[in-house]
Formats: C-alpha cells, sequence, structure tokens
C-alpha cells in the first residue's frame, strides 16, 4: 500500500503540472493538503469503530469483542475502491500530449491541446502541419517492450555515485520514519508514557482516537 500510495503521489503531480498553466503551477503545494484531509478522515472513521468494537482487557479479546479495526478497514477499503472506480469512470483522464509527442502520435497531441483549450474557454491555433514541421522523435519507447532489467537499469540510476545513493537512501528513511513515526505518535503514545509510570489521565481507547481524530 505503502509504495502504490508513493508512487500515485509522484504521478498525480506530474499530471498536475502538465495539464496546469505554467502560471498557476505554484497550487501545486496545495496538494500536500490531501494528506492531512485523508489522515482527518481516516481519524473520523476509526473513532467511533475502535472506541464501540475494542476489548478492555487484552486477555480476553476474541474476534467478537474486538472487531473495531476490522470495520475501520473494511470502510476506509470500501471507500477507496469507489473513488478508484470514480475516478476510471467519471473523472476520465486525457492521454499525456507529451507521451504521445514521444511516441510520434502527432495528430493525437493536436487533438488533446484542442480538447484541453475548448474546456478552458480557450482556441488553440497549433496544428498537426506546424507540429510535423519541426519533425519527428528519433527514439521512441514502448511499453510493451519494458523488461524487468529496464526497471533494475531505472533504480540503479537513483545509485549513480556514492554521494547520490547517500541521498536516495536518506530521503527513502526520511519519508519511511515520518510515515511511521506521525501516527505512532498520536495514537500509542499514552501506552507508552503509562508503561514507564506515567500518568496521563483519561487514556481509554475513545479519548485516544478522539484526541487523534482533533489532533488532524
Amino acid at each position: 500500500m505503502a509504495f502504490a500510495g508513493g508512487g500515485n503521489l509522484i504521478l498525480d503531480t506530474a499530471v498536475y503540472l502538465e495539464f496546469l498553466p505554467g502560471k498557476y503551477q505554484w497550487s501545486l503545494t496545495f496538494m500536500a493538503a490531501w494528506w492531512g484531509i485523508g489522515q482527518m478522515v481516516a481519524s473520523l472513521v476509526a473513532w467511533p469503530f475502535m472506541a464501540m468494537y475494542s476489548c478492555d482487557n487484552k486477555h480476553d479479546c476474541t474476534n467478537t469483542n474486538n472487531s473495531g479495526w476490522r470495520y475501520t478497514f473494511y470502510t476506509l477499503g470500501g471507500f477507496v475502491f469507489i473513488l478508484s472506480i470514480l475516478r476510471v469512470v467519471v473523472i476520465r483522464m486525457k492521454e499525456s500530449p507529451k507521451w504521445l509527442l514521444s511516441q510520434n502520435k502527432d495528430a493525437e497531441v493536436v487533438q488533446i491541446i484542442h480538447e484541453i483549450a475548448q474546456e478552458a474557454g480557450k482556441q488553440s491555433s497549433l496544428t498537426l502541419q506546424q507540429l510535423e514541421s519541426f519533425g519527428s522523435v528519433r527514439k521512441t519507447s514502448d511499453v510493451k517492450q519494458y523488461q524487468p532489467m529496464i526497471v533494475i537499469r531505472n533504480i540503479r540510476g537513483l545509485f549513480p555515485n556514492w554521494r547520490m545513493g547517500c541521498s536516495t537512501l536518506l530521503n527513502m528513511s526520511s519519508w519511511a520514519l515520518i510515515g511511521l513515526a506521525y501516527p505512532l505518535y498520536n495514537v500509542f503514545l499514552p501506552y507508552y508514557l503509562r508503561s514507564r509510570g506515567a500518568i496521563v489521565g483519561d487514556d481509554s481507547i475513545y479519548t485516544t482516537y478522539r484526541n487523534y481524530a482533533i489532533t488532524n
């Protein structure tokens, strides 16, 4: 899930930038707000389920009295599934003009550029003859030709030398630790403090997830 979410994040930002006018590309930074919105929705869903359907005693936890986390996963999974269907059926994305251009599909490039301009209430003066006058792309790539060795070669591009390799590993580690530390800190901090003898007040499951929802 983490790799899928991370890969989709890069894809979304790339598509967003490609179809956005240059003077509005600064708005890309606002996409980071969806991270917080997603955590808020997840915490609001988990709050009632975890509070009502979690066992109070770890020595007496069964499937019947500890189903809160299952209901949370089912609900969030169903929600994401519905959104994914809407993403494919309702929100129809056009093919990337840059990719079509790399495949020498000039006619489709012109067609999509005109469609985008029409949706924005503008008119594009680009013609097929103008685009073809610049010549064709010498080297093209076909998705069908992709092989595992090509993927490995692309991954190796992240580690061309010692300094770049360290930078790549530090970036990956940083995001991995942030993704782990944020929910662990908010949800499990009361349990950790109590195990060390601290008096944290009301540390019930209800209060823990309520506070988690508020902080998000």
